[in-house]
């Protein structure tokens, strides 16, 4: 894996650490907005030029790091609700906000080989929630 792909997903995950309740709530909005077909356009045309710059281990490493954070805790089962089996609703938003900053990463990793509305569904909602206003780029 290249420095700079390195240096996106890290900026993405550190992202996905700092954001509070109600940016997982927006990111999650967000991300449901998109075109969805938009999106599988997307990801399907990302696939094949990330398998040609060669940098699948950036995208298999940012789906282990990603899943991490956006998995279950302890915490997210509490009350009868818990009991149940039910998570809290920041669990569902979490796993959102994760597959969000996924697309995110594939878009960035694709830079510049994607049609305009397949990069906007991809790294849109990222953009517009949990962007700093710098664009890590490769």
């Amino acid at each position: 894996m290249s420095r700079s792909s390195s240096h996106v997903i890290d900026h993405i995950v550190a992202t996905l650490h700092r954001l509070d309740e109600r940016q997982l709530e927006a990111l999650a909005t967000e991300w449901h907005r998109e075109s969805a077909d938009a999106r599988s356009r997307g990801w399907l045309h990302a696939k094949q030029v990330i398998g040609e710059k060669r940098v699948t281990d950036a995208l298999a490493r940012a789906r282990e790091d990603i899943a991490l954070w956006s998995g279950a805790r302890p915490n997210d089962y509490t009350g009868v609700e818990g009991l149940m089996g039910r998570p809290t609703p920041e669990l569902n938003e979490r796993r959102v906000a994760g597959l969000a900053a996924l697309d995110a990463v594939v878009a960035l990793l694709a830079e510049g080989e994607l049609a305009t509305e397949e990069h906007d569904a991809l790294y849109g909602p990222w953009q517009r929630v949990a962007s700093d206003g710098t664009k890590p780029t490769l």
